[in-house]
């Protein structure tokens, strides 16, 4: 890796630990407590989408009164204020009318414009200087004392690095490659001339960066295509393996970003870190759970409640990587018996969790589920209490997330996390669930699995859209299970659905149990977006709202 890339991660107490293969990454090089900005970035190049709802590129409002960019058509904008703050948009040298005979920057695809956009952005960075500074650069790939970091911008290392990104275009099948081929024609219709990529310097520069193998110096997978051509397969297989999909604060889509300096981050499917987005398209890196010295900093590639098999395959086809994780490093899920997680540095068998949430199930165990949860969704609704309503199952589940809970929420004398999230899963695992049975109306064997938190999920926002308040909680409840199995401590999918659930307790004319359970969940959440979010953003507005709502109405937060 370049010596830029080591002065930006040496400036942040990070370091690049250029191991063999999939296993380089970044480290801490000092303990970071949740919620520390590890580094930010800006992107290269990004886009919000203008389908189905548009939204601002720069500070991503979907307010009505957005205007289209009167030259490209192809972003919008509150109005000029932020016109004039999105730098990214300006500097990209894509903001401007389609090409004579080229195709309209409103038509083309999702890969067709960030392709458009990157090319635009590197057309300018090189003129604006990076071509006179390549001699430097290259020397400090053999002499990286001599370095000098001040010499680039951060706008330049972002170059430096996309270049030395791995594109996989050698994994890739002909077919493959003359679709890509396709695209990076479009892309070039769609943008004025690319002069760099002609310039032999330009050449020199991303052949001894480019970290593909058999592709350097224009050989091996490509001698009869020329380099341009060459650099934009590599530019598209780029994106596919290390693009981020831009999200608001709640993590609903926005559009795409090219975020060379993020995408050193490796995955995990139980990650250490978040990446957040602030106006302009800003990556911010935050720590989730506390980081140690030597630890390496990790993201997620794939959703983390995804099944094991489904995660895997995701990841070897689109990231070219068999997972190696703490959820995946280990023998291949089975049924036999599991021992929960091992230490406090959780490090132990995580089988366990895949095994609960890949739990096969019959159409009768989740036909009696559905029935339990009406059933629940019902009493809820009458006041009555659910367990009266449901058998034994149901309530076993709901009650399991009590201790977790008491926990996040920071109650004092409320234990371990990793030996409560053991014991959470052995209440869940077949084997050790006392009221396994073979989906009777006397249990649910598990209690618990995928297609029971889609069930939960599904009739959550029917029942939310019906304004069915207390009944919607009951199913937010379940479906919690989910999200403390499959999330780490302060993860935003986690602590906003805590919010969610909070809310529809809130709005269901809740009663004493209800309340200080809607407190409960209300203090995880505040805890947790105060970790992701920065103070100020609309969420976190909202969450500290409600939490002053039940604060009256219960007699104060449980923290």
């Amino acid at each position: 890796m370049h010596p830029a890339v080591h002065c930006f991660l040496r400036q942040r107490n990070l370091a690049w630990a250029d191991r063999t293969g999939p296993d380089a990454g970044v480290v801490a090089q000092r303990a970071f407590a949740p919620g520390t900005v590890l580094f930010e970035s800006p992107p290269i190049a990004y886009f919000t989408h203008v389908d189905p709802t548009p939204c601002c590129l720069h500070c991503y409002s979907t307010n009505p009164g957005l205007r289209a960019c009167s030259r490209c058509q192809a972003a919008v904008f509150c109005g000029p204020v932020c016109r004039r703050a999105s730098s990214v948009h300006g500097a990209t040298g894509f903001c401007a009318p389609p090409p004579s005979g080229g195709p309209s920057n409103l038509t083309l695809s999702p890969d067709t414009k960030m392709l458009g956009l990157v090319l635009g952005r590197l057309q300018a960075v090189w003129e604006a200087g990076l071509a006179a500074k390549v001699p430097a650069v290259l020397d400090a790939l053999t002499d990286e004392a001599g370095w000098d970091d001040g010499l680039i911008t951060e706008v330049e290392r972002s170059v430096l690095v996309f270049l030395s990104l791995l594109s996989h275009v050698d994994k890739m099948t002909p077919s493959d490659l003359a679709a890509l081929g396709d695209t990076a024609a479009k892309a070039r219709q769609a943008v004025p001339a690319c002069r760099f990529l002609t310039d032999p310097t330009f050449q020199r520069l991303a052949s001894r960066l480019n970290r593909d193998p058999d592709t350097a110096n224009g050989t091996g997978l490509f001698p009869s295509v020329d380099f341009p051509n060459r650099f934009l397969l590599q530019c598209l297989g780029r994106f596919t393996s290390n693009n981020f999909a831009l999200h608001d604060d709640q993590l609903f889509p926005l559009g795409d970003g090219t975020y060379p300096l993020g995408a050193l981050l490796n995955h995990s499917c139980r990650p250490n870190c978040v990446v957040m987005y602030g106006p302009g398209g800003l990556m911010v890196v935050r720590a989730l759970v506390p980081i140690l010295p030597g630890e390496e900093l990790t993201g997620t590639y794939v959703d983390n409640i995804t099944p094991y098999a489904q995660r895997r395959t995701q990841l070897a086809h689109k990231y070219h990587f068999i997972c190696g994780c703490i959820r995946c490093n280990r023998p291949a899920v089975s049924e036999g018996p599991s021992t929960g997680l091992r230490g406090t540095d959780a490090v132990g068998d995580w089988t366990a969790v895949d095994r609960i949430l890949d739990a096969k199930r019959t159409d009768a165990s989740l036909g009696n589920f559905q029935n339990q949860l009406a059933a629940a969704c019902r009493a809820a609704e009458a006041r009555r209490p659910v367990a009266g309503a449901a058998g034994s199952g149901l309530p076993l589940l709901l009650s399991a997330t009590q201790p977790l809970l008491y926990h996040l929420a920071g109650l004092p004398d409320s234990g371990q996390y990793q030996a409560l999230l053991s014991a959470f899963i052995e209440q869940l695992l077949p084997s050790t669930n006392s009221h396994a049975g073979t989906g009777s109306a006397q249990g649910l064997s598990p209690p618990f699995n995928l297609a029971y938190f889609k069930c939960a999920a599904q009739m959550q926002e029917r029942l939310s859209q019906a304004g069915q308040w207390a009944a919607a909680a009951v199913c937010g409840r379940v479906t919690l299970v989910g999200y403390l199995l499959a999330y780490p401590p302060n993860h935003p999918l986690l602590t906003l659905h805590c919010f969610t659930v909070a809310k529809l307790l809130w709005n269901g004319d809740p009663g004493r149990a209800e309340l200080d359970l809607a407190r409960t969940l209300m203090t995880v959440a505040v805890a947790g977006l105060r970790v992701t979010h920065p103070p100020g953003t609309p969420v976190g507005e909202d969450a500290a709202q409600l939490a002053r709502f039940l604060q009256v109405a219960g007699g104060g937060l449980l923290v």
